[in-house]
This record gives C-alpha cells, structure tokens and sequence, in this order.
C-alpha cells in the first residue's frame, strides 16, 4: 500500500468534470470522499460516475482513431446535498477499478457550486 495523497477540487456548473483520471499502471484504494456544497442558498444535486472509454479505430487503410464513446456506471444519481452542507463517503461506497474507469463529477445546474476532496492510497 503506498502512501495518502488528497485531490481538492472545486466543481461548478453543470458540466462532467474528471476527479480522477484513469491510470492503466496503478490502481487506487480511494479512503473517503467530501462533497460540501458550498453555494449560500441552493441544494446541489450531484451525480458521482464512472466512465470507460470505448475506443473505436478504422479497420481498413488508416489506422487512426475514429472516435470515442463512452460507458458511464453511477455511483451516485441526482443525491441532493442542502445549501452549505456536506455529504461524506466511505471507501466501500465509492470503491471500482481506477484502472479501468475515470470517476466523473457532474452538478444539475449552471450555478452549482462544491467542493471536493478525495483521501486515496495508489497500490503499488
């Protein structure tokens, strides 16, 4: 097991935003997670995922990548944290394959605002 590291981020709008990219060398124990909603009146709803990428290529002639698409695993939908409050996961509640999937933020609306913060150990 390797040692504690922390991610704050601060997530606004209403756009999927990566909290932890996927590393296809290293997976990662996540130890908890704090989401405050930090806006001075409105609930924030919050949708917490996992997103795999599916790569398609060409077949014949080039060789270039074609498009992306996506997979995309809830771990949380539409959870509503009231203004200034804060909503606490444990690491069972948010545990998955960092190999495999990035975990994904996405807030219902353009004014939402959160902050984050993310205890994790990589193994090594």
């Amino acid at each position: 097991m390797g040692y504690t590291e922390y991610i704050h981020k601060s997530l606004s709008g209403n756009t999927a935003t990566t909290l932890i990219e996927r590393d296809k060398s290293k997976d990662l124990d996540i130890l908890s997670m704090t989401i405050c909603n930090t806006h001075a009146t409105d609930v924030v709803s919050i949708d917490l995922f996992l997103r795999k990428t599916n790569r398609r290529y060409r077949t014949t002639g080039d060789w270039n990548l074609l498009d992306n698409s996506y997979t995309d695993l809830y771990v949380l939908k539409d959870v509503a944290i009231d203004a200034t409050n804060t909503l606490v996961l444990e690491s069972n509640e948010i545990e998955y394959d960092g190999r495999e999937f990035s975990l994904m933020g996405q807030l219902n609306n353009s004014d939402s605002t959160t902050d984050i913060i993310i205890n994790f150990k990589k193994r090594r």
